[in-house]
């Protein structure tokens, strides 16, 4: 039997991803996170997670950085399946580069209590750079579906991209609440020309 090709070679694939088959992360331990990148040591860049079924106690999936340490990586194809705080939970706090993608993430409507989607920068973060696309039903029980709050942080912090997501009406707080940001598709481009943001 052949390679399989074209939309049969598609489908086995959306099977295999679909959210029901994803391999599951789930902590319970109180105060515990699903996912944990801790950039303190060194710096962190191809973090890939992807493609998981998450849940914990605290955060889903957690990346904090500090000292002058860069990050660099991309969170997509999950399912957000539950958290007692933030579902995705980014902490710029490092002088360092801090440039993450969330795409194509799916949130289970009663995931997170705490910001479903949570960028929250320090005095001590250099510039951020975050796309946010094809995000789906992002919700929160209790707090912003989307939530990016640069007003404390210590550089810019760009938003490169943003289409495509949805929020689910389930949400307690603001469906997209954004602080001190700037949109520009080009951070390295100083004059914004051609700079569109998707």
């Amino acid at each position: 039997m052949g390679a399989v090709r074209g939309p049969d070679r598609q489908e086995k694939w959306r099977t295999r991803n679909r959210p029901a088959n994803k391999p599951a992360i789930d902590n319970t331990n109180p105060g515990g996170d699903a996912v944990s990148v801790l950039v303190t040591a060194g710096a962190r860049t191809g973090i890939e997670i992807r493609g998981l079924s998450i849940s914990g106690n605290d955060n889903a999936t957690e990346v904090t950085s500090a000292g002058a340490f860069q990050v660099e990586g991309l969170i997509g194809e999950n399912r957000i399946a539950g958290s007692g705080a933030e579902g995705i939970d980014l902490n710029p706090g490092s002088s360092g580069a801090f440039v993450v993608s969330l795409s194509s993430n799916v949130f289970s409507t009663t995931s997170a209590t705490g910001n479903a989607i949570d960028l929250t920068a320090v005095a001590a973060a250099g510039d951020v750079e975050v796309a946010i696309d094809a995000n789906t039903d992002v919700t929160s029980s209790a707090g912003d579906a989307i939530h990016l709050d640069n007003s404390s942080g210590g550089g810019t912090l760009f938003v490169t991209s943003f289409a495509g997501n949805t929020v689910h009406g389930n949400t307690a707080g603001a469906g997209i609440f954004m602080n001190a940001v700037t949109f520009d598709g080009d951070p390295a481009d100083a004059d914004f020309t051609g700079d569109q943001v998707a």
